[in-house]
């Protein structure tokens, strides 16, 4: 009896052993980003907009928009900085359906609160 339980177990961590198979790859999945640096007019003010699309390496699909907008006084300096976050869920989103709609959206706001020149 203790044979077979010994054998039982033997067979066990042989068999686990092949399945574990150490020689899989593992698959990275980098993201690929696109930047896109302006200036805009806010007012007084002006706008220096960076903004960064981050795309899944496997699907191709866009995961996260990041917007940061330097408010630059006349003189140049950097009065203050915001960078805000989307992450995006494709058309089935509540907000927005793409990172361009949410670049657009966001600028448009800080240019009404800050003086829209236009």
């Amino acid at each position: 009896m203790k044979k077979l339980f010994m054998s039982v177990v033997a067979v066990a961590i042989m068999s686990s052993a092949a399945l574990a198979n150490p020689g899989a790859k593992v698959i990275e999945n980098k993201a690929s980003e696109t930047t896109t640096v302006k200036n805009v007019a806010a007012g007084q003010y002006n706008l220096r907009v960076t903004e960064e699309v981050e795309k899944d390496a496997q699907s191709k699909k866009v995961t996260r928009c990041k917007l940061t907008m330097n408010l630059v006084n006349s003189s140049g300096q950097v009065v203050d900085t915001h960078v805000l976050y989307w992450n995006c869920y494709g058309e089935n989103d509540m907000f927005y359906e793409t990172c361009s709609d949410f670049f657009r959206a966001t600028i448009k706001r800080y240019q009404d609160y800050y003086g829209n020149p236009h």
